[in-house]
């Protein structure tokens, strides 16, 4: 996720085109706080692919996936961003949860992750288990990531060149 500012609600509005009218039907829903959010999905140019979650017709949170590329087998996170007044909710971890466990696929941290991004990675991990998660190396190793005694091992972002992966159950 990108720092928490105004820009984000700059940024949101230049995705909005990747919506356009008439909307595409709303495939699940995600909670944030006491409302309901209705998540959508659209593609892009060059394998991308957009995820948004609406309330009501006001996007809200974005966050955009990549086809694999280089070394990397998995499609990977390219970028999230959430308006500053639905951030905290766990808007991104449900989307990520929910990608991962409908399309039963990999999907692989963003290259360049923020400490929002982190955050919201360190919250999976740590939360009762809906998917297994992976430290990948560039060499296409991968090492199961446990949570021991309230840390995760091995320590995820020790090594810049790593990702992490998420996996269906």
């Amino acid at each position: 996720m990108v720092a928490r500012s105004d820009s984000q609600t700059q940024f949101i509005a230049e995705y909005r085109f990747k919506f356009p009218h008439p909307w595409n039907r709303p495939i699940t829903t995600v909670a944030a706080g006491h409302l309901t959010l209705d998540v959508r999905v659209n593609g892009g140019n060059f394998d991308a692919e957009y995820v948004g979650a609406f309330d009501g017709t006001d996007l809200v949170a974005v966050m955009n996936t990549w086809g694999p590329e280089g070394p990397l087998p998995y499609r990977h996170i390219g970028k999230t961003i959430v308006a500053p007044a639905y951030q905290g909710h766990g808007i991104t971890r449900q989307i990520i949860e929910w990608w991962v466990t409908s399309r039963n696929e990999c999907l692989a941290s963003d290259e360049n992750q923020t400490h929002d991004g982190a955050r919201v990675w360190e919250s999976m991990i740590m939360r009762a288990p809906r998917l297994r998660f992976y430290l990948w190396h560039p060499d296409g190793t991968e090492i199961e990531l446990i949570v021991d005694e309230g840390r995760i091992v091995p320590d995820p972002w020790s090594d810049p060149h790593t990702r992490l992966l998420a996996r269906p159950r």
